[in-house]
């Protein structure tokens, strides 16, 4: 998979604060571009964020697809900033989305306030190895048939790295890709067919015998196609050539002995059991 663009660095200087416009993720050419990558490549209609931080991944998004109509954001305010200030430095892109923000700790809750699915996540708040499995456990039923979860710093913190391992093992219905971006990404994604597919399909598009639509196989298929799939991973991860499953079980040492949701099993945004 390649980037849309080479860099956003000019696109982006206008948002970014506290001199971050030259710190070396802004600068890289492979960070904010990736996500400008994927909201291009997607054509999210609905975009939520875990870790806002003053909104500057979201904002790549934005710029990627002037098609999103609705952006929910989830921070707790650690890094220092409320989620207003995040808000307030998104809405200056000028974009019609609609942004929706709330200030919540989703490591204490086990559910999400929201309805719906959104068809790009990106989970980027507590990095801790429970902490990334909690969020990952939460946005999981939220995610639409031909959606895709972003799991950010995957090469850049082992606890993310482990976390994206053992929540593959645990949901074999998601097939995934990494992208070596400046942190490194994880992409998550249901299999095809959906496990709960059936009547789930965007309105007014067409679908095939498996009751998928013809629109959403097509780009999934296209997608993580483009991603990497059947290449060896960073740390030992790789994906399976025939299903594009990220396979790559845990030792005993990664887990932390909860039990964790599969895809259509229990209730919408259950978490881990304390």
């Amino acid at each position: 998979m390649k980037k849309s663009v080479d860099s956003v660095a000019e696109l982006m200087r206008p948002f970014f604060r506290h001199g971050e416009e030259a710190a070396d993720y802004a600068t890289s050419g492979n960070y904010y571009e990736w996500y400008f990558t994927y909201a291009e490549r997607i054509k999210p209609t609905r975009i939520l964020e875990i870790g806002a931080r003053l909104g500057y991944s979201a904002i790549a998004m934005l710029l990627g697809h002037p098609g999103v109509r609705e952006l929910t954001l989830l921070d707790d305010g650690s890094y220092g900033f409320g989620v207003g200030e995040a808000v307030e430095n998104i809405r200056r892109v000028g974009h019609p989305a609609e942004v929706v923000a709330h200030t919540l700790d989703t490591q204490s809750v086990r559910a999400l306030p929201l309805e719906g699915e959104f068809d790009l996540i990106h989970v980027d708040g507590d990095h801790t190895f429970h902490g990334a499995m909690h969020d990952l456990s939460l946005v999981l039923p939220y995610l639409s048939p031909s959606g895709v979860i972003i799991l950010d710093d995957v090469d850049y913190i082992s606890s993310c790295k482990k976390a994206a391992r053992q929540f593959l093992s645990l949901n074999p219905g998601l097939e995934s890709a990494h992208i070596s971006t400046f942190r490194g990404h994880i992409l998550l994604g249901y299999s095809l067919p959906h496990p709960d597919d059936g009547e789930r399909t965007r309105s007014g598009m067409a679908k095939d015998g498996d009751g998928k639509s013809k629109s959403s196989k097509t780009t999934r298929r296209q997608f993580f196609g483009s991603a990497g799939r059947g290449t060896l991973l960073v740390g030992g991860i790789a994906l399976v050539g025939t299903g594009g499953a990220l396979t790559a079980g845990c030792s005993d040492d990664e887990g932390d002995g909860n039990e964790y949701p599969s895809p259509g099993g229990g209730e919408r945004g259950l978490a881990p059991k304390e």
